[in-house]
């Protein structure tokens, strides 16, 4: 073998690289529906954030969608995705 994926890292004689798999979910993503789907979104592309200069700047105006929403406690996953 000359490359095999480790913790969601491609690692071969190169050295380290994305998982081709997970790229290519950033790429087919569809426009996010709703906050839940964006946060979800956001949570995927931060995966990496250490690949991409700039990275906060760029995923600000999405992350800034998401900060208003007011979260209810101890409610449950459905009153979580009714708020988003």
């Amino acid at each position: 073998m000359t490359e095999v994926v480790f913790a969601g890292e491609r690692v071969g004689r190169d050295g380290v690289k994305p998982d081709l798999a997970k790229l290519t979910a950033v790429v087919n993503w569809g426009v996010p529906p709703d906050l839940l789907n964006l946060n979800s979104f956001c949570c995927l592309t931060g995966y990496f954030q250490g690949l991409i200069k700039d990275y906060a700047i760029i995923a600000q105006p999405l992350t800034d969608l998401c900060r208003g929403v007011a979260i209810p406690r101890n409610k449950g996953k459905g009153a979580y995705r009714k708020a988003m």
